[in-house]
């Protein structure tokens, strides 16, 4: 009901605002435009509060030649392998700062990663290359990297 309300007290309004300038303007050829001016105000104090109170979408749908739907998959693509390398450095370089800080230096540090259906990334495990010297701390390193960083970690000793 205030909706209503609000609606009749902003075209009042309106039409005593017009009538008053209308009034006002002299009686000459300007007056012609005027008045036009003054009706588009009052059509539009109507139309715009009714056309709120519909939910009146004007989306055109979008149609793609087969060119650029095949631009936008090699960008998608490309989106996605540059997240994953960087996702990818990013890990490796945490792990490695974990590491570092109990002064293991990994050979290697490998990121295993998935793309899920929905094209999220999915982190599965880190695999660790550790050279001799320190290959009695393989579950030292392994529980290190799973608390720290929360995944899955498996250490594997190299010949060097």
């Amino acid at each position: 009901m205030e909706s209503v309300a609000g609606f009749v007290t902003a075209v009042s309004l309106a039409m005593i605002i017009a009538g008053i300038f209308s009034m006002l303007t002299p009686r000459s050829s300007t007056k012609k435009v005027f008045n036009m001016v003054l009706c588009v105000f009052l059509l539009l104090t109507v139309l715009i509060p009714m056309s709120s109170g519909l939910d009146i979408e004007f989306d055109i749908p979008e149609v793609k030649t087969e060119e650029e739907a095949e631009n936008a998959q090699r960008i998608s693509e490309t989106l996605m392998a540059q997240l994953e390398q960087t996702a990818s450095l990013r890990i490796k370089e945490q792990a490695e700062e974990v590491l570092f800080a109990e002064e293991i230096y990994p050979a290697k540090i490998r990121i295993i990663m998935d793309r899920t259906v929905d094209g999220r990334i999915q982190i599965s495990q880190v695999e660790i290359l550790v050279h001799e010297k320190d290959s009695h701390k393989t579950s030292r390193i392994e529980s290190l990297i799973e608390q720290n960083l929360g995944i899955a970690a498996y250490a594997y000793p190299i010949a060097e």
